[in-house]
């Protein structure tokens, strides 16, 4: 990506106005520092000027080179403030407002370079946008075209790894899904084969038991209580009947044997 665009004053200022001079020389003294690096240095005469003209006319390279100033101390955001207030005034130059532009599309774009993916591809956005202003006001201008197929490159990656990123998402949800249905499924197979594992062994222990129980009967709990039996009356009144009879029998036999046992024998003599 080329790089930023500076303005270097030339001889045509006003030598014969003091004030004109003096300003001449201060921006004169900061580019020098510029250009060798000394940013600080090359600040402090350029805000001096800022500070002693107010018109923008007066102090348009001042501020220019101010940005400028910003932009190598990777101040991106004061540099682009800066640059828009030169882009912006249509009573300025083509060429200056195109200049401007085109820093601040290179201010966005180092500015988002370290930024999450989905704010980098919108400065890169912005950049285009200023890129194109550049060129709206200096059609010839070569390094803003230059800059604006970079990043618009720059952004059509960013735009495929995010599809990209997003298919890998998409495609790993489905894997997870699939790998829960599977999971779902297996837990539910195996309980399956559990309970009809139980079931079986629920059957095999009631035969067993059953099996158990008819070889090894079990007493009756409560054997000194009677069994319930079920007589029609008829069947109790024969029933009765028959233990009297038995009665009376008992009875002469008793008697029989009593008057026998109680006979004296006779002697033997």
């Amino acid at each position: 990506m080329q790089g930023q665009k500076f303005i270097v004053l030339t001889a045509v200022v006003m030598l014969s106005h003091s004030a004109a001079l003096g300003q001449f020389l201060d921006i004169q003294r900061g580019n020098r520092a510029f250009n060798r690096g000394d940013y600080d240095e090359a600040k402090r005469y350029y805000d001096k000027v800022l500070t002693e003209k107010e018109k923008l006319e007066e102090k348009k390279e001042a501020l220019f080179n101010s940005a400028s100033v910003d932009y190598k101390k990777k101040e991106y955001e004061n540099a682009i403030k800066q640059f828009e207030s030169l882009a912006q005034n249509k009573d300025l130059s083509p060429e200056l407002r195109a200049d401007a532009h085109y820093n601040i599309g290179n201010a966005l774009v180092r500015r988002a370079k370290d930024l999450p993916v989905e704010e980098r591809m919108k400065l890169y956005e912005q950049a285009l946008s200023a890129y194109k202003q550049a060129l709206a006001l200096n059609p010839r201008d070569r390094e803003a075209k230059e800059n604006y197929e970079f990043v618009r490159a720059l952004l059509r990656r960013e735009e495929e790894r995010q599809r990209q990123r997003e298919q890998n998402r998409q495609d790993r949800n489905q894997q997870d899904e699939k790998q829960q249905d599977q999971k779902n499924s297996d837990n539910q197979r195996n309980q399956n084969r559990q309970d009809q594992e139980s079931e079986k062994n629920e059957k095999k222990d009631e035969k067993q038991k059953q099996k158990e129980s008819e070889q090894n009967p079990e007493p009756r709990e409560n054997r000194n209580e009677p069994m319930p039996q079920n007589f029609s009356k008829e069947e109790a009144e024969r029933i009765l009947n028959a233990l009297k009879e038995n009665e009376k029998e008992l009875l002469k036999k008793y008697q029989m044997k009593k008057s026998v046992g109680s006979a004296r024998p006779e002697k033997d003599w």
